[in-house]
């Protein structure tokens, strides 16, 4: 499914539906670029469980918005590595 995330362009991201987020492998997540990451919706962002989150890679993660960091649950913070 790599293959099919970096085909998505920043609109498509946005209307990915949270049952698809959470189904994606790491391999998925490595695939999005940061433009992708940033269009993920607050709501999107909200609905990651622990899986997506520790998923993802430094720069990834540093593209978040304050809102979307408040969207996510207190377990999906905790998920992520210090490394």
């Amino acid at each position: 499914m790599a293959s099919f995330i970096s085909s998505l362009n920043t609109t498509q991201i946005a209307l990915l539906s949270s049952s698809t987020l959470a189904n994606l492998t790491s391999v998925d997540w490595a695939a999005f670029t940061s433009a992708q990451i940033q269009a993920l919706t607050t709501q999107q962002v909200g609905s990651l469980g622990t899986g997506p989150v520790s998923l993802l890679s430094t720069a990834q993660f540093a593209v978040f918005e304050t809102q979307d960091l408040l969207a996510m649950s207190t377990r999906a913070i905790s998920a992520m590595k210090t490394d």
